[in-house]
């Protein structure tokens, strides 16, 4: 029963929860030299928020095999999206701390959460 409940909270830690956020991540892996039909998602967040709720900033970790070296990559991702104009930009990076320079110049003047902070 335990096992089960880790499986579960796992599985909603990873969740995406839009399903056209997923596919955009996907393509935008496919061209960046990735299979983006395997890739593994972990731990997207949101982490900064423009009121009323438009303009969103989310932070996500990808395993990703590479069609150039057919071997497996932990990349780290930034999304911003912007509702009023259907715009979505997604940058990912093979180190932690240049998604973290985008993510200031992105979420400057927005709401951030605790966990970005």
């Amino acid at each position: 029963m335990i096992a089960f409940l880790k499986h579960l909270a796992e599985k909603w830690q990873n969740w995406i929860g839009d399903r056209d956020l997923e596919m955009a991540l996907r393509r935008h892996l496919e061209k960046e030299e990735f299979y983006g039909d395997s890739a593994q998602f972990r731990n997207m967040k949101l982490a900064a928020i423009q009121r009323p709720g438009w303009l969103q900033v989310f932070l996500f970790e990808v395993t990703a095999k590479s069609r150039i070296g057919e071997n497996h990559v932990e990349l780290f991702g930034i999304v911003r999206q912007d509702e009023r104009f259907k715009k979505t930009e997604i940058k990912t990076f093979s180190r932690k701390f240049e998604r973290s320079e985008i993510f200031q110049r992105w979420s400057e003047g927005l709401i951030k959460t605790r966990r970005s902070r």
